[in-house]
């Protein structure tokens, strides 16, 4: 049974592919913060991801005035560079250690194959989360801060989602990587809606709106929101994903970071 508590969420995009107000920096990832406000005023502050690069992260979080010694917990939706890189820069102004929420394949080595293969992974290990943080690694729901929950494992329909071309290894054995510690942040409205935020959406989108209704059991989907990872996979998973997505209850969608430029036109 999950908690429906939340009254109002603040969200401020600290980094994203683009920038729409002079001052900011603009950098290939993602990060959000989040202040939450639950049904007896309590206020509890989450940060999303932490992007690619750490000096972009601060300068942004210092634009938005935001002290990060406020927060109460992280969460590391998959274990990418562009969502993870900016981790090392943040432990430097944190003063104190806090939860810290991932999946246990996030801190394998992650590589992609395009011309040739690349290193996609983490700047750190688990060693350095355990010096500064109190790491939580988790494959199934639990819960972040009241009525804040990480997704767990997304149940799948190979109709609606694309590894092809990622790579991890384990215990020394390069394999392909289904990205199966791809992780999404659900926020538990008092009306009884979810609002749902998505690092990439490798899971493929249909899937994690589908997890969400189907595990956490909302009325609706306030909105989807975050990477959606829906424009450089082939079409007809592409076209599925937003076939079954117009049939769920999604009041609205804002894709960012990963959608792709042109995935508005769906």
């Amino acid at each position: 049974m999950f908690d429906f508590e939340i009254s109002r969420v603040k969200l401020r995009v600290i980094v994203e592919n683009s920038v729409y107000r002079s001052g900011f920096w603009a950098s290939h990832g993602l990060s959000i913060f989040l202040d939450l406000v639950d049904s007896d005023g309590d206020v509890y502050r989450v940060l999303f991801d932490t992007g690619n690069d750490g000096d972009v992260l601060l300068h942004n979080l210092e634009l938005f005035k935001i002290d990060v010694n406020d927060l109460d917990a992280i969460v590391i939706s998959h274990g990418h560079y562009d969502h993870t890189g900016g981790l090392p820069k943040l432990v430097e102004v944190m003063e104190n250690k806090i939860p810290l929420f991932l999946h246990p394949d996030a801190l394998n080595e992650k590589f992609a194959m395009r011309k040739k293969l690349r290193y996609i992974g983490n700047p750190f290990n688990k060693a350095f989360l355990e010096d500064h943080f109190h790491p939580i690694l988790t494959r199934k729901p639990m819960q972040v801060v009241h009525s804040v929950y990480v997704s767990g494992e997304i149940q799948r329909d190979e109709r609606f989602y694309y590894t092809q071309g990622f790579y991890q290894k384990v215990n020394g054995e390069l394999k392909p990587d289904l990205i199966k510690d791809d992780l999404a942040l659900v926020i538990n409205m008092e009306n009884g809606e979810s609002l749902v935020i998505t690092g990439c959406g490798h899971s493929g989108a249909a899937n994690i709106a589908l997890h969400v209704l189907n595990t956490f059991k909302p009325q609706r989907i306030t909105a989807l929101l975050g990477g959606l990872h829906l424009e450089w996979i082939p079409k007809d998973i592409r076209e599925a994903n937003w076939e079954k997505l117009k049939t769920l209850p999604i009041k609205y969608y804002s894709p960012m970071h990963c959608s792709g430029p042109t995935i508005v036109s769906y």
